[in-house]
């Protein structure tokens, strides 16, 4: 049972290098502002992953010719800011589009998988029911959740 065990920890791991790797040659670039305020810490890593798994819910590709900026603000700045909660915005800057990705609060998983897919739904036009869109959301932030983070493992001594 002991070796078992080692071997599906073994594979989880190997699956989880090999899926950095291939991310890592896919990311996309965020241009991150995180005010003083903004409660935790907004993980880049998590942003990452969520847009590739939303890309792979959705069936399309994460790569994304636009800019992407992430604020990472407090209720309190964001309310100030005009902003209502966690969303996707797109704008139009200097003859190009850009995204800005609004995190308001704590980021949880659920705000990493809905601004993920927003920002993919409407970078490639697409049309969702809303219980579609809930549902690849939720669907995101539960992947998301039990994605290990290899380098957050530590051998044991």
């Amino acid at each position: 049972m002991r070796i078992m065990s080692l071997i599906v920890s073994l594979m989880l791991f190997l699956v989880t290098l090999l899926s950095g790797e291939a991310l890592a040659q896919s990311k996309p670039g965020f241009i991150v502002f995180e005010h003083p305020r903004a409660p935790g810490k907004l993980s880049e890593d998590k942003l990452h992953r969520s847009l590739q798994l939303a890309a792979q819910e959705l069936h399309v590709s994460g790569e994304l010719q636009s800019s992407i900026y992430v604020f990472h603000v407090s209720a309190t700045d964001a309310k100030a800011a005009g902003v209502e909660m966690t969303s996707v915005w797109k704008t139009l800057r200097d003859g190009g589009y850009r995204y800005e990705l609004w995190v308001v609060g704590e980021p949880t998983d659920e705000a990493y998988g809905s601004v993920a897919v927003s920002l993919l739904k409407d970078s490639f036009g697409l049309s969702l029911e809303q219980e579609e869109g809930k549902r690849l959301k939720d669907s995101v932030a539960m992947k998301l959740a039990t994605t290990l983070n290899a380098r957050k493992l530590k051998p044991n001594k």
